[in-house]
C-alpha cells in the first residue's frame, strides 16, 4: 500500500507545475498578450505546438494544472523564449473572466473553432449518463460562449481560425496567425516542407500524458459518425434559431 501511495505522488508530482514554473512566463500589462480560446478537443494543443515552434513564444494554460498546459516546448524539448509574451490558452470563457487580467481594447484574441457536431460528443464521452443533455449544456454555456467572447472583443483585436482550414489548409492558415500576431512567417516553409514529422512529434505529448487522441489531426469527420442523426440535426437546430446571428457569421459551414 505505501508503495502504491509513492508512486501515486510521484506520478502528480511530475505532472503539477508549480507557482514557480508559471512566475518564469510573463504577462505584460503595458503591451498586447496573446489568448487562445477555444473549446476542448478543437486543436488547440496543436496549434500551441505549431506556434511555439514557429515563433518560439512560450505557451501556457493558467488553470490546468498538468504539464500539457506547461509550454509544449518543455515537453518537446527546443528552446523558447521567455522573454516574449505568452500565449495563454483558455478553453471557457468562465476561466479566461476568472484570469482577470485581459483587455479587449489591448490583448490579441485568437479563437480556434471546430465543427460542434464534432468537438462536443467528443468531449462528452457517449456512454455517459444523460448524454444527450450534456451535449446541448456544452453546446450553449461553453462553446457559444467562447463565440461570445469573440463578438464582443476589439474587432482589431480578434482573429477566428477553423480547425477544419488548419488541418485541410495548414500554410495559409498558419500565416494568417502569424500577420495577426505581428510574429515572423521566417519558418514558416521548413515547418511545411516537415509537416509530417511535426505531425508525428506533436502526438508524442498525447502519449508520454497518456490522453487518447482518436483521428491523430488526420480527420475533420470523425466523432459525429457515432451520434445520431436526431442528435445532429438538433444541434444544428439550436444554433440556428437560438443564435442565429453566430449561425450566419461564424458557423453556416457547418449545416448538413
Amino acid at each position: 500500500m505505501k508503495i502504491k501511495v509513492l508512486l501515486f505522488f510521484v506520478f502528480w508530482s511530475n505532472l503539477i507545475f508549480s507557482a514557480e514554473d508559471k512566475s518564469e512566463y510573463l504577462w505584460f500589462p503595458s503591451k498586447p498578450n496573446i489568448i487562445l480560446l477555444s473549446y476542448q478537443r478543437s486543436g488547440n494543443t496543436w496549434l500551441r505546438y505549431c506556434l511555439e515552434y514557429l515563433t518560439k513564444r512560450p505557451s501556457l494554460c493558467n488553470h490546468l494544472k498538468n504539464k500539457i498546459n506547461s509550454p509544449i516546448g518543455n515537453i518537446i524539448g527546443w528552446e523558447i523564449d521567455k522573454s516574449k509574451s505568452c500565449i495563454w490558452k483558455f478553453h471557457h470563457e468562465r476561466n479566461l473572466t476568472a484570469f482577470g487580467k485581459s483587455d479587449p481594447s489591448r490583448d490579441l484574441l485568437i479563437l480556434l473553432v471546430r465543427n460542434y457536431k464534432e468537438c462536443i460528443p467528443r468531449q462528452v464521452k457517449r456512454k455517459a449518463n444523460r448524454f444527450n443533455e450534456s451535449v446541448f449544456y456544452n453546446l450553449e454555456k461553453a462553446y457559444l460562449s467562447n463565440i461570445s467572447v469573440y463578438e464582443k472583443w476589439n474587432p482589431s483585436n480578434r482573429l477566428m481560425i477553423y480547425y477544419e482550414d488548419l488541418i485541410l489548409n495548414p500554410y495559409e492558415t498558419l500565416k494568417s496567425v502569424l500577420f495577426f500576431i505581428k510574429d515572423s512567417d521566417v519558418l514558416l516553409n521548413e515547418f511545411i516542407q516537415n509537416y509530417l514529422f511535426h505531425k508525428k512529434e506533436s502526438l508524442k505529448i498525447y502519449d508520454v500524458y497518456e490522453i487518447p487522441n482518436k483521428t491523430k489531426g488526420d480527420s475533420i469527420i470523425f466523432h459525429s459518425k457515432f451520434v445520431s442523426d436526431a442528435i445532429l440535426q438538433k444541434m444544428d437546430r439550436v444554433v440556428m434559431e437560438k443564435y442565429p446571428l453566430f449561425f450566419r457569421k461564424y458557423l453556416h459551414r457547418y449545416l448538413n
